[in-house]
């Protein structure tokens, strides 16, 4: 059983710039999805719902909580089902995911005591709910065992860009995790493939509280130090929607100068002897590239025409004409405007770092 979910929704938005930004990152590019536009941000609140766990923490940077604010409104408005506790942790400062986790883990564990800990990037695309759900559960069986556990993605194909998971031994309902391992070259990549126990590592976690924070006293005492004594009587500034603002004073901006920057899997995950792996059923994609995105939706956004011209993929906010041309993605967003071939999407980082090299922040 699921007490807590904690969904990460901060980010950068390089990935499918211009559309997602750091102004407003990839879990709010709203998508068609059975007959309705959603947010990636309100189908992961779906998800998350559904499993009825009894609290849902959306934990974002303090410059977007606005958005994780309007978006979770919304979302509620519209939620026919049995609601759960909302809370939003908004942080000062960007310190990657272990502190970000820590910090949602240890204010539950303060007021709540105890619990199942289900966490979740939001910008992440999984179907069908019943897979997810039956995952989830087996999940839970190894959590309550006391093990830290992460959700395998059996690999379709020879990706570079994920780090992968070589799973052990049979338990319980789940594996062993032998070894994670980093980002692979091509060959590497092919190799884990062919073995047939290595899979991608998705970035979503279950634990309980209890033996999340005292794995992470062994194994990132600095992180520990800073963030294991969040203590709170209370459960924080409603909003006035039925939302909790929690953790949003001058002690949690001076708590963050203080932690490094180091995501769970290397602070805990690649560290504790407690790791364990559930191999997911559930169909997932972090929807890395603007070649994904057209592949999972091909009727793009906008409206565009094609003259002379095939196999184009258009997502734009103002109208646009193709001529003579063939598998360009146009992606237009407010003003910016990213053309790149089929297959060349990844690129797109590249981009990033030139404007970042030429100083134009205004337009990341």
């Amino acid at each position: 059983m699921i007490d807590n979910v904690l969904i990460l929704a901060g980010g950068s938005g390089t990935r499918l710039w211009p559309v997602s930004s750091s102004r407003r990152p990839k879990q709010y590019i709203t998508i068609n999805r059975k007959g309705s536009r959603k947010s990636l941000l309100e189908l992961t609140l779906d998800r998350a719902a559904a499993l009825s766990a009894r609290r849902i923490m959306v934990i974002t940077l303090k410059s977007q909580a606005s958005l994780v604010e309007e978006a979770m409104s919304a979302w509620k408005a519209g939620f026919s089902g049995r609601l759960p506790e909302l809370y939003i942790l908004p942080e000062p400062q960007a310190r990657n995911t272990a502190p970000a986790i820590t910090a949602g883990v240890s204010y539950f564990s303060s007021v709540f005591g105890d619990g199942v800990n289900l966490v979740l990037p939001s910008d992440h695309l999984i179907s069908p709910f019943e897979a997810f759900a039956e995952d989830c559960e087996r999940a839970s069986v190894l959590a309550e065992a006391g093990r830290i556990v992460t959700f395998g993605i059996k690999p379709r194909n020879p990706e570079t860009g994920y780090g992968y998971i070589e799973s052990g031994q049979a338990y319980k309902s789940g594996y062993e995790v032998e070894r994670f391992c980093e980002k692979p070259d091509l060959e590497t990549a092919r190799r884990f493939v062919d073995e047939g126990i290595f899979y991608w590592n998705s970035g979503m976690f279950v634990f309980s509280s209890s033996v999340y924070l005292k794995e992470l006293e062994t194994c990132a005492p600095d992180v520990h130090r800073v963030f294991a004594p969040v203590y709170s009587n209370e459960r924080g500034r409603e909003t006035g929607d039925g939302i909790f603002r929690v953790l949003d004073d001058g002690d949690t901006a001076a708590l963050y100068e203080q932690s490094p920057s180091i995501s769970v899997d290397y602070a805990v995950m690649e560290r504790t002897e407690k790791a364990a792996m559930v191999d997911a059923t559930c169909e997932w994609n972090d929807i890395g590239s603007w070649d994904e995105f057209a592949r999972l939706f091909p009727e793009g956004a906008g409206d565009s025409w094609e003259i002379d011209g095939s196999g184009n993929y258009v997502y734009s906010d103002v109208p646009v004409a193709l001529v003579g041309v063939e598998d360009l993605v146009v992606a237009v967003q407010d003003g910016k405007v990213l053309i790149c071939r089929k297959g060349s999407s990844q690129a797109v980082k590249s981009v990033i770092d030139s404007l970042k090299q030429d100083g134009r922040k205004d337009l990341l």
